[in-house]
């Protein structure tokens, strides 16, 4: 984008992954859920903090475009909801919006892979084992 279309990119004011922009709609906040953004290249999984030298090799201010990080794993919220998306959808005004996350790590976790020595597997398009560590398990390729 920033190569192709500077104009475009030059109008980015915060990057958001799909479900943080619906979070974002709801909510009115900008967040990002730590398990989905670690799937960006973005995130130092071991400090879980945004990497701003990842983030330097796109450009300079990628990482001033970033939103706050929270986690499902510590009960963050998203926000609450917002009083005219509540309105439109029939809810309650206020109410917590839950983060989300992605989609291997919310499998993870209905699956059970939550406690040391439980080994989930899922078999799809890809394959992908999933087991709790005490620290990020990164290939080292």
């Amino acid at each position: 984008l920033k190569r192709n279309e500077p104009d475009n990119y030059a109008r980015i004011r915060t990057l958001l992954l799909p479900h943080d922009y619906i979070n974002f709609h709801l909510t009115g906040e900008k967040t990002a859920e730590m398990s989905d953004a670690s799937g960006t290249g973005l995130l130092d999984v071991h400090q879980r903090i945004w990497d701003k030298q990842a983030c330097s090799l796109i450009d300079d201010d990628v990482s001033s475009k970033l939103p706050r990080l929270i986690s499902s794993a510590t009960n963050d919220i998203a926000g609450t909801l917002l009083p005219q998306v509540a309105e439109r959808l029939g809810l309650k005004s206020g109410i917590p919006v839950a983060p989300g996350g992605g989609d291997n790590a919310m499998s993870a976790i209905g699956a059970g892979a939550v406690t040391q020595n439980r080994i989930v597997a899922s078999l799809g398009t890809s394959g992908t084992l999933f087991a709790k560590t005490q620290d990020p398990v990164l290939d080292p390729t």
